[in-house]
């Protein structure tokens, strides 16, 4: 329960900055904070399926938050990328770069389409409704295509 208040509390703190105007770069911190929020629901579909989270009726509704935030992420591509240029990290191409996007997004369909069908299982009481393995497949997908570029995901 700390984790997710600290989450809450991370993400409120991130947005009042932005709306203050106080950025230092606000492009970076823009990118930041879309950044934090996936990761809360990255978070919490991880706690949930874990069980240490007691919310999978709240399953879908994560999985759906994850693939539309992460929907912001391709239009930051070209300024992330030259910002990484100057300061002589590593960058990837835009071909290959939005093909992980489509891929990954691919997947995170896959999780929202198979969320929604065991939260529905759940309420009407269905037979292998509480059985998470297809739930936790997609989820395992979408967490190898994101931490393929991200493995900051993992803190």
């Amino acid at each position: 329960m700390k984790t997710s208040k600290g989450l809450i509390i991370g993400v409120t703190m991130g947005c009042m900055a932005l709306s203050s105007g106080a950025l230092a770069d606000p492009e970076t911190d823009y990118r930041s904070l879309v950044m934090q929020i996936s990761k809360s629901h990255f978070k919490a579909i991880e706690g949930i399926l874990s069980g240490v989270v007691a919310h999978p009726e709240t399953l879908h509704r994560h999985a759906k938050g994850l693939q539309v935030n992460t929907e912001i992420l391709p239009h930051l591509y070209d300024p992330y990328m030259k910002n990484r240029q100057k300061s002589g990290q590593p960058t990837m191409d835009n071909i290959t770069f939005f093909k992980a996007v489509e891929e990954s997004q691919d997947a995170m369909a896959k999780l929202t389409a198979t969320a929604t069908k065991f939260v529905e299982a759940r309420s009407h009481v269905k037979k292998g409704a509480s059985d998470t393995t297809e739930v936790k497949q997609a989820f395992d997908k979408v967490k190898s295509k994101c931490m393929a570029c991200h493995t900051d995901l993992a803190d």
